[in-house]
């Protein structure tokens, strides 16, 4: 399983909110990981490089369509798209 299989699965099944503290805290073990891996001496540390910066840039993402959802009402198709995973979603258009 992918991880935007996984990112998916868990947006589904627990929201937005708690994907986006799963990212965060899969972005932290990694880099935990990556440094204990580079303090050793291992070979292969870039699997954990890929991991934190690949959880770290979907948190981001999550946080900006949140950001875009709770402050927004209506959609337009001429916005620009947020893809997370294999999901595209469509940002909300603000109105005040």
């Amino acid at each position: 399983m992918y991880n935007k299989d996984v990112l998916n699965s868990l947006i589904d099944e627990f929201g937005l909110e708690n994907a986006i503290l799963y990212c965060k805290m899969e972005s932290r073990k990694s880099q935990l990981m990556l440094e204990d891996s580079m303090r050793r001496g291992e070979i292969g540390s870039s699997e954990w490089e890929f991991e934190k910066d690949w959880w770290n840039e979907n948190e981001k993402q999550l946080l900006t369509l949140k950001l875009n959802n709770n402050e927004c009402v209506t959609t337009s198709r001429k916005q620009s798209k947020i893809s997370i995973g294999d999901k595209t979603m469509v940002p909300l258009k603000i109105v005040r």
